[in-house]
């Protein structure tokens, strides 16, 4: 009966990463959304050591929305090498430096808790460029996307068959930070709306 709601739980999230990546590359392509390489490349990168760790870790159906979003990412990372932001700001570049630092230190460590925690710190500075462009253009990313984002993690995260740290910090960490990021996008377009009333 438990190993059925994980696998349930596990699937829904797999299905709603996919769902999320699809609507992405869709609104891409439509030209309403500009990704930034820096924060889709470093994604990449992280979610595949997250999924390691967790599969590791026996996380079990839970890693399945891990495996889904680490394909789903470096998807839009290809995707934004043409149709991404074209304007890198210095934060960006140091940002981007940031990851690859960390993600030396996680090949320097052979313990799977602090390749997740170092993990979870990258991907929180890998997302600065995407943030800082956002303040500026926030109608450049979807925030219904970025809600379905918050729902795949957290369906992954109650999914997972071995909740521990190791397996479970990165997803609650990522649904936290895109619910916030969601609330930025939202409060800085009625902003934006309201100084072009004025």
């Amino acid at each position: 009966m438990i190993a059925e709601y994980h696998h349930v739980l596990g699937i829904l999230g797999a299905v709603l990463g996919a769902c999320l990546y699809a609507y992405y590359h869709a609104t891409i392509w439509l030209g309403r959304t500009r990704p930034h390489l820096f924060t889709w490349l470093s994604y990449g990168f992280i979610n595949g050591v997250v999924f390691i760790a967790q599969v590791l870790k026996g996380g079990g159906a839970g890693s399945w929305t891990m495996a889904v979003a680490t394909v789903g990412v470096l998807s839009v990372a290809i995707v934004a090498l043409w149709k991404g932001e074209k304007v890198i700001a210095k934060v960006d570049w140091l940002s981007f430096v940031g990851v690859l630092i960390g993600i030396m230190l996680w090949i320097a460590t052979s313990d799977a808790l602090y390749a997740v925690v170092i993990a979870t710190l990258i991907n929180a500075l890998g997302f600065v460029p995407t943030v800082r462009k956002s303040i500026y253009k926030p109608w450049e990313e979807p925030a219904i996307g970025w809600s379905l984002s918050v729902l795949q993690f957290g369906f992954g995260a109650v999914a997972l068959e071995s909740f521990t740290l190791t397996t479970a910090l990165f997803p609650i960490a990522v649904a936290a930070m895109n619910a916030a990021f969601v609330a930025m996008l939202l409060i800085r377009r009625r902003q934006l709306a309201a100084v072009n009333l004025l």
